[in-house]
């Protein structure tokens, strides 16, 4: 009875052994001794085909040899299940180490546009010095300018360009209107003026150029424009005449009160003096 199960046991054994070649084999001991160097430990649960000593891992195809064809089975998709956690946490871990590279390069790039900000109105103060020196102070107008050109070249290596604007589109993303101006010799929306320079950090915006914009009209609308303009130039030149009038008189008011003030104090001042010399 026992040899007619082992018969039976060895036919099934021996059509799932023809399929696992000796490659198999080998890809299974090398799955194995990979994770168990890499990531985790991975070893077979059953203790008494897979020992945990290095004499039973030797012999692990002679095992085999031994199992049945669900043992096997079942070894087989322990296997791939290891396979698939080890593949797993590989990829888990190459995704952190590529996103907390890309945060550090982030925190440094945050770190640098804030320190290179810093130093924009040190350049705006170089541009107005350079701006309001004549001709009488050459020498010193020549150290400014060169002082100025070294400091944007020390910029130019960080990254920092200027953002062009003079007589450009108006772009919202990179230009600050400071003020308008009705013009029928430009396009709407075009820069006339650049007041205070803009400047990226690479592809970062530090800060956006102050301009001047132009508003597009017709000779019509133009001259409307410019008389409306002059209406109320007119208008708050007159307000502020009145105003002055006003302040002036209220001062004057103030004044002859003191003066009145002033006078009779001395006059009192006076009649004491009589009555304590006629005592």
């Amino acid at each position: 009875m026992t040899d007619k199960k082992d018969k039976k046991d060895n036919s099934g054994f021996d059509e799932i052994r023809d399929e696992l070649d000796e490659k198999d084999l080998e890809e299974m001991q090398a799955d194995e001794e990979s994770a168990e160097g890499d990531i985790i430990e991975a070893k077979v649960d059953d203790a008494e085909f897979l020992g945990e000593n290095e004499e039973e891992n030797d012999d692990t195809s002679e095992y085999l040899l031994m199992l049945s064809p669900e043992e096997i089975e079942s070894i087989i998709k322990e296997r791939d299940e290891v396979k698939d956690q080890l593949l797993r946490m590989a990829a888990d871990y190459d995704n952190y180490i590529k996103r907390t590279r890309r945060e550090r390069e982030e925190n440094r790039e945050i770190l640098t546009s804030d320190i290179l900000s810093a130093f924009l109105p040190v350049i705006d103060n170089f541009e107005r010095a350079m701006n309001a020196s004549d001709s009488t102070h050459d020498q010193l107008l020549t150290g400014i300018k060169m002082i100025y050109q070294q400091l944007l070249e020390v910029m130019r290596t960080f990254g920092v360009e200027q953002i062009s604007a003079d007589g450009k589109k108006f772009d919202p993303r990179y230009h600050e209107a400071m003020s308008t101006e009705p013009s029928s010799e430009h396009e709407d929306q075009t820069i006339l003026e650049e007041f205070i320079k803009g400047y990226f950090y690479k592809d970062r915006l530090l800060r956006p150029a102050k301009v001047k914009v132009s508003v597009a009209m017709d000779e019509t609308e133009l001259a409307e424009a410019k008389e409306k303009l002059k209406t109320e130039s007119e208008a708050k030149k007159k307000q502020a005449a009145a105003d002055a009038k006003k302040d002036e008189k209220e001062t004057g008011k103030k004044q002859a009160k003191q003066s009145d003030k002033e006078d009779d104090e001395e006059n009192s001042g006076e009649t004491q003096r009589d009555l304590d010399s006629r005592d």
